[in-house]
């Protein structure tokens, strides 16, 4: 088998997906394979034409998906039906395979969870919650009766938050469906623990300098929170996307983390 490694990325065609493949390429040196799963296709490819820069990257697939991760009838009939194949093809040559769960969204930040309505709620479990767990469980259900071998390694990993260990006012959705998916790492995490090819890992990249946290700042109703949002970003405090992709890369490639564990940038 190859000592290759293949990286599949949800929201991989801007912000902190983006971040995380070029970190990935630019700092592993050995065979590189990737998958970009994202909405809007122009921007994958602007990710893929960046990657092919680097000489051991052997492949960049891509799936552009309009709905995203919306529900679960679109991730499994057509991410997980366009990923099987795709991984499939080149199973052989991989002796690490990582799923990276970047996609992700906030919720309406200017509401209270006494402001919520049954249809955004709705919405934003099926695409938080439903869609991650189908594209996990579709993942780990393929690795076991396809992709498994004795010297490969499964690493599933979530893009976590501070908001799913710790509550602040607002963000009722978001801390909701962060810690869901913390704890579902956890279970897989708890089901496979006699065996090490099954490695998990929830990580919270710290307040990125990014457009999501610009819109936080837009669009958070609470005056505390803004304010502190707000001067971090007027001192440069908040973190830079690059700093805390390296940061998971490198825990990745050490691979001596507690599985099922959530890390904090922070903290690391």
């Amino acid at each position: 088998m190859s000592s290759q490694s293949l990286y599949i990325i949800t929201g991989a065609n801007r912000g902190f997906g983006e971040a995380l493949a070029l970190t990935i390429a630019k700092t592993i040196q050995t065979g590189l394979r990737f998958i970009l799963i994202g909405r809007n296709l122009p921007g994958l490819q602007l990710v893929e034409n960046q990657l092919k820069q680097h000489s051991h990257i052997a492949s960049v697939d891509l799936i552009a998906e309009p709905q995203g991760l919306d529900n679960a009838s679109t991730t499994s009939q057509k991410i997980l039906a366009a990923l099987e194949p795709l991984v499939s093809a080149q199973i052989s040559d991989i002796s690490t395979l990582a799923l990276i769960n970047n996609a992700g969204s906030t919720g309406d930040l200017a509401q209270k969870v006494g402001d919520y309505c049954p249809d955004s709620i709705q919405s934003y479990v099926d695409m938080n919650i439903t869609s991650y767990i189908t594209l996990v469980s579709g993942v780990l259900h393929l690795y076991q009766t396809k992709w498994k071998a004795e010297s490969r390694t499964l690493q599933l990993v979530n893009i976590s938050s501070l908001l799913a260990v710790q509550p602040f006012s607002n963000w009722g959705l978001y801390a909701t469906g962060k810690s869901a998916r913390d704890m579902l790492l956890a279970v897989i995490a708890k089901e496979n623990q006699a065996s090490s090819s099954i490695r998990t890992l929830s990580y919270a990249p710290g307040p990125l300098n990014n457009d999501m946290q610009r819109r936080v700042r837009e669009t958070l109703d609470d005056p505390e929170q803004s304010a502190l949002y707000n001067e971090m970003a007027e001192k440069g405090k908040l973190v830079s996307m690059d700093d805390s992709a390296r940061k998971l890369v490198s825990l990745l490639q050490d691979n001596s983390f507690t599985s099922g564990a959530h890390l904090d940038y922070f903290d690391i």
